[in-house]
């Protein structure tokens, strides 16, 4: 809600119900990354330590977020492998920097190559003007940043509108998605329209060229905060889905 905005430090409550495994705030930005190897537009997701495990992330070195990084708005980033080759030259670039939008970033994690969730590609240019393969490539740039420092670094994003929870295995997702409602008629004073819940498979369904690291991901509800007073399922819309709620 516009007037009642739901703050990252709330949602360690939404963690509290026996039903609920974790959760993590999501939000997306398109942010311009710069390296003296490369550029490109890369899509930019917000996110806490917890979305890793909830997304069945994997590492191909380095770590993934911290909560101290959480808790600093720290200028660090975790990319993708095909990310780190285009934009820094080699696939193993922990302690290499990035600019994004001008900020230097540290990159401390590079995933693996099947922990690519984002849709849609970015052209990148490569820093060599006589090498026109490279400089007309298309590749998707990827990267996670702390939801602290997203707040900073982008206009759009202030509070938390979307988040991610999971149950302990699929039987657990309906009573997860009750818990959850309760928890938020709550937080939104008896509200129904100022949240939407579904469950993370309707999604994949709804995306085509879901892949098969998607399709492992089970248990999984997203939850969407009403911003406006537009339907309060408008958020989901960008998935092609009705919103859902479990009362």
């Amino acid at each position: 809600d516009k007037e009642n905005p739901l703050r990252l430090k709330e949602l360690s409550d939404f963690c509290e119900p026996e039903e609920v495994d974790e959760v993590a705030p999501v939000s997306w930005t398109s942010v311009t990354a710069k390296t003296s190897y490369s550029n490109g537009t890369m899509t930019l997701t917000g996110i806490t330590g917890s979305y890793a495990d909830i997304q069945g992330l994997e590492l191909f070195s380095g770590r993934f977020l911290k909560q101290t990084d959480i808790d600093n708005n720290s200028y660090v980033v975790v990319i993708t492998k095909d990310t780190a080759t285009e934009l820094l030259g080699r696939a193993d670039a922990v302690g290499e920097s990035i600019k994004l939008n001008g900020k230097s970033f540290l990159v401390v994690g590079v995933l693996s190559d099947s922990s690519s969730l984002t849709q849609g590609s970015a052209v990148t240019g490569s820093s060599d003007s006589d090498d026109s393969d490279s400089s007309s490539s298309s590749v998707q740039l990827e990267g996670y940043i702390p939801f602290s420092t997203m707040t900073r670094l982008a206009d759009n994003v202030l509070d938390v509108t979307m988040f991610y929870a999971s149950g302990a295995d699929e039987d657990s997702l309906e009573p997860a998605e009750n818990a959850l409602t309760e928890l938020l008629m709550e937080r939104f004073e008896q509200d129904e329209d100022a949240f939407s819940i579904v469950d993370q498979s309707e999604i994949m369904e709804a995306m085509p060229g879901v892949t098969n690291t998607m399709s492992l991901m089970i248990g999984v509800i997203l939850v969407c905060i009403r911003l406006t007073r537009q339907h309060p399922g408008s958020l989901l819309m960008r998935f092609g889905i009705p919103a859902k709620k479990k009362l």
